[in-house]
């Protein structure tokens, strides 16, 4: 999990596509179904208005998680 606020993309805007112009429709279509199908539950963790101490803290937490979870693959 990255250790910062997620990014907002703006995939529903018009002008975000136009860097698209050489991939057919259909695949387009497909990655957002699959994010769709694979989105998060719930809301990202965020962190905005923590102290530098607490942004410590969550971002070893996420370290050591994405650690656990390499070494179970």
């Amino acid at each position: 999990m990255i250790t910062r606020n997620p990014l907002e993309i703006p995939v529903m805007e018009s002008n975000y596509w136009e860097t698209f112009q050489e991939v057919p429709a259909r695949e387009l279509a497909r990655t957002i179904m699959e994010v769709r199908e694979k989105s998060f539950p719930g809301e990202l963790p965020k962190v905005e208005g923590l102290s530098d101490e607490q942004r410590l803290a969550f971002e070893e937490k996420m370290s050591f998680l994405v650690f656990l979870s390499v070494r179970k693959a």
